[in-house]
Protein backbone atom coordinates (compact mmCIF):
# COMPACT_ATOMS: atom_id res chain seq x y z
CA UNK A 1 0.00 0.00 0.00
CA UNK A 2 1.47 3.70 -0.71
CA UNK A 3 1.23 6.98 1.13
CA UNK A 4 -1.25 7.97 -1.84
CA UNK A 5 -3.94 5.57 -0.61
CA UNK A 6 -3.80 7.55 2.69
CA UNK A 7 -5.52 10.98 2.81
CA UNK A 8 -2.28 12.21 4.40
CA UNK A 9 -1.55 15.44 5.42
CA UNK A 10 1.74 17.18 4.59
CA UNK A 11 0.94 20.83 5.23
CA UNK A 12 3.09 22.31 8.76
CA UNK A 13 0.13 23.99 9.89
CA UNK A 14 -2.42 21.23 9.43
CA UNK A 15 -0.12 18.48 10.41
CA UNK A 16 0.27 20.73 13.82
CA UNK A 17 -3.99 20.91 13.97
CA UNK A 18 -3.91 17.22 14.18
CA UNK A 19 -1.29 16.51 16.23
CA UNK A 20 -2.96 19.09 19.01
CA UNK A 21 -6.25 17.51 18.15
CA UNK A 22 -4.83 13.52 18.79
CA UNK A 23 -3.37 15.11 22.10
CA UNK A 24 -6.63 16.87 23.21
CA UNK A 25 -8.88 14.54 22.18
CA UNK A 26 -6.42 11.83 22.59
CA UNK A 27 -7.32 10.05 18.82
CA UNK A 28 -5.03 8.23 17.42
CA UNK A 29 -2.96 9.35 14.08
CA UNK A 30 -0.98 7.63 11.60
CA UNK A 31 2.63 9.33 11.68
CA UNK A 32 4.94 9.16 9.14
CA UNK A 33 8.43 10.50 10.85
CA UNK A 34 11.74 8.48 9.56
CA UNK A 35 13.43 9.70 12.96
CA UNK A 36 11.00 7.13 14.71
CA UNK A 37 11.01 4.33 12.10
CA UNK A 38 10.49 3.83 8.17
CA UNK A 39 6.92 3.95 7.42
CA UNK A 40 3.40 5.30 8.81
CA UNK A 41 2.80 4.16 12.66
CA UNK A 42 -0.61 4.73 14.15
CA UNK A 43 -0.23 6.54 17.73
CA UNK A 44 -1.30 9.45 19.97
CA UNK A 45 0.57 12.91 20.95
CA UNK A 46 0.95 12.86 24.79
CA UNK A 47 2.55 16.40 24.77
CA UNK A 48 3.01 19.35 22.54
CA UNK A 49 6.07 21.62 23.49
CA UNK A 50 6.53 25.44 22.02
CA UNK A 51 10.24 26.45 22.85
CA UNK A 52 9.41 30.01 21.67
CA UNK A 53 10.22 31.77 24.47
CA UNK A 54 13.80 30.11 25.11
CA UNK A 55 15.15 30.33 21.13
CA UNK A 56 15.25 32.81 18.87
CA UNK A 57 13.97 30.29 16.65
CA UNK A 58 10.49 28.94 17.16
CA UNK A 59 11.01 24.86 17.63
CA UNK A 60 7.92 23.06 18.21
CA UNK A 61 8.24 19.80 19.90
CA UNK A 62 6.17 16.83 19.50
CA UNK A 63 5.84 14.05 22.69
CA UNK A 64 4.20 10.64 21.05
CA UNK A 65 3.18 7.85 23.32
CA UNK A 66 5.74 5.53 23.72
CA UNK A 67 4.56 2.72 21.37
CA UNK A 68 2.07 2.32 18.26
CA UNK A 69 -1.67 0.60 18.50
CA UNK A 70 0.57 -2.95 18.10
CA UNK A 71 2.52 -2.29 21.17
CA UNK A 72 5.50 -1.59 18.92
CA UNK A 73 7.83 0.44 21.42
CA UNK A 74 9.29 3.11 19.61
CA UNK A 75 13.06 3.49 20.39
CA UNK A 76 12.49 7.58 20.20
CA UNK A 77 9.37 9.10 20.59
CA UNK A 78 10.20 12.81 20.92
CA UNK A 79 10.52 14.75 17.73
CA UNK A 80 10.34 18.12 16.08
CA UNK A 81 7.47 19.18 14.38
CA UNK A 82 10.12 19.76 10.96
CA UNK A 83 10.64 15.93 11.20
CA UNK A 84 7.70 14.69 10.91
CA UNK A 85 6.72 14.14 6.59
CA UNK A 86 3.06 13.30 6.99
CA UNK A 87 0.05 12.38 9.21
CA UNK A 88 -2.86 10.65 8.68
CA UNK A 89 -5.96 11.89 10.77
CA UNK A 90 -8.18 8.71 12.14
CA UNK A 91 -11.36 9.66 14.24
CA UNK A 92 -10.76 6.64 16.37
CA UNK A 93 -9.33 7.06 19.97
CA UNK A 94 -5.58 5.68 20.75
CA UNK A 95 -6.32 2.28 22.66
CA UNK A 96 -3.68 1.43 24.93
CA UNK A 97 -2.67 -1.74 23.50
CA UNK A 98 -1.44 -3.18 26.65
CA UNK A 99 -4.41 -2.73 28.91
CA UNK A 100 -7.84 -4.94 27.93
CA UNK A 101 -10.23 -2.53 28.79
CA UNK A 102 -12.78 -4.93 27.40
CA UNK A 103 -12.45 -7.37 30.26
CA UNK A 104 -13.99 -4.53 32.75
CA UNK A 105 -16.97 -4.39 30.99
CA UNK A 106 -17.86 -7.69 30.40
CA UNK A 107 -17.94 -8.93 33.70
Amino acid sequence: MSEADFDLVRDTDKILEILHESMKEGQAVGINCPSIGPGIYVTAVDKILNYNDFFDQCEVVIVLKGYDVTGYFFEKNVVRLYEIRSVWPLKSKFRNPFFDDYRHKVR
